[in-house]
């Protein structure tokens, strides 16, 4: 069974809304064998938005519009699905209940009229009640075709999803679709698939996607079958002969980033890190403490961006600053010491770096970064020259810091 998906709103043509619906709807449709062939983004205008449905009707057998359910002017994908379909809107009792509720709730004495149009339903579809928002869904039946209507803001849409689409297409489907993808570091794409060799040849039951990112590749892998046990055994044998190829470099799978793998191992570890950070500016403090739990691995960081600060917090030497400068081997090295020395931390990150566009010299060009990680038996130092623009720079910086950081906590 195939999709498509179709998103409403000039803001998302824009790029004022970023289009985090066809993302979620896109891998949770795949979860129930039901494949997104096309994704169709549109202004809010009726005949674009009829055309974008004839379209969708003679290619897939699923069609999800999300956006255009609201009470104000420019929300006109519910008349035009009425028109579209010939039907009439009619008022839904428990829709007009459940919207009053809410102002209610909100602490409204009395619901603005606008949002009396939100009970009005198509009356030939199904509604799909909204329990997280006020714009309620409709799910429509054409020619052996299922179109749903949902709501555009992103809670409301998941909701109607969770709560409906799901089990209704789920009953439907025949095959299982599912993914697994493995998150490589410290190699790049090329030097990846020529250790690993032909994917056709590895792999000839699954599809494989190579997606390269700023410190490594993920490979996804998609298997296709009839029952979710043989899906499983398929990308089981794939993760495999990858882990016996290129298993250091394997961080993570799935849905965990690098930042979790280290909060993961270092709470498995009961370890505790320590960061003295001047070109990333707190990056991967940041990183590290977007998830929860973090606290218990994360002893603290000096955000040294000044040489006067990396003197007066972490006792690098203001000779080696004058001699050699702040981007140097000795300076990232007495910046990892000195965090680990005024820390409690079992493991200590230093970073040092040119992010540009300026400061880079002939000796040291934009983006020539130097990286420390040390322990109390240790000390490994790495230089990078990533060359990119500043977000860049950054991003690798830290990312590769905590590559670093997982291949000395594993050893490997």
């Amino acid at each position: 069974m195939n999709a498509e998906i179709i998103t409403i709103g000039g803001e998302l043509l824009s790029g004022l809304v970023v289009d985090t619906n066809s993302a979620f709807l896109g891998k949770e449709l795949a979860k129930i064998g039901v494949q997104v062939d096309f994704r169709t983004s549109i202004a809010d205008v009726k005949e674009h938005m009829a055309f974008a449905l004839e379209q969708a009707l003679s290619r897939a057998k699923v069609v999800i519009i999300t956006g255009g359910l609201g009470p104000t002017h420019d929300d006109i994908t519910k008349k035009t699905l009425v028109e579209f379909f010939d039907t009439e809107l009619v008022q839904d009792e428990k829709a007009l209940e459940m919207v009053k509720d809410r102002f209610l709730r909100f602490g409204y004495k009395k619901m603005p009229e606008s949002n009396f149009e939100q009970a009005l339903v198509p009356k030939s579809a199904k509604v799909i009640y909204n329990g997280a928002g006020t714009a309620q869904g409709s799910h429509f039946t054409e020619n052996g075709v299922d179109i749903f209507s949902v709501p555009g803001v992103p809670r409301e849409m998941r909701w109607m999803f969770d709560n409906y689409i799901r089990d209704f297409l789920d009953s439907k489907t025949e095959n299982v679709i599912a993914y697994r993808t493995l998150k490589t570091a410290g190699v790049g794409e090329s030097l990846l698939w020529e250790i690993l060799g032909d994917s056709n040849e590895l792999f000839p039951n699954l599809e494989v996607a190579s997606l390269p990112h700023a410190f490594g590749v993920d490979v996804r892998f998609k298997a296709k079958t009839k029952t979710q046990d043989e899906a499983n055994a398929l990308l089981d044998q794939a993760e495999k002969i990858i882990l016996e190829k290129v298993g250091k470099n394997v961080f993570a799978k799935d849905e965990e980033s690098l930042p979790q793998t280290i909060v993961r191992i270092c709470k498995e570890q009961n370890l505790k890190i320590a960061l003295a950070e001047s070109c990333t500016g707190g990056l991967i403090a940041k990183l590290l403490t977007d998830f929860s739990g973090s606290s218990e691995i994360f002893w603290g960081g000096v955000n040294s961006y000044s040489n006067e600060s990396k003197v007066k917090f972490l006792g690098v030497k203001p000779e080696t600053l004058e001699e050699l400068g702040a981007v140097s081997e000795e300076v990232v090295t007495q910046m990892a010491k000195g965090i680990l020395e005024i820390s409690e931390a079992d493991y200590g990150i230093a970073v040092t770096g040119i992010s540009g566009p300026t400061g880079g010299t002939e000796e040291k060009p934009v983006g020539t970064t130097w990286i420390s990680v040390a322990s109390r038996n240790g000390i490994k130092v790495k230089k990078f020259n990533f060359l990119f623009d500043r977000d860049d720079n950054r991003i690798r910086a830290a990312n590769n810091a905590l590559e670093m950081l997982r291949r000395e906590i594993t050893g490997i």
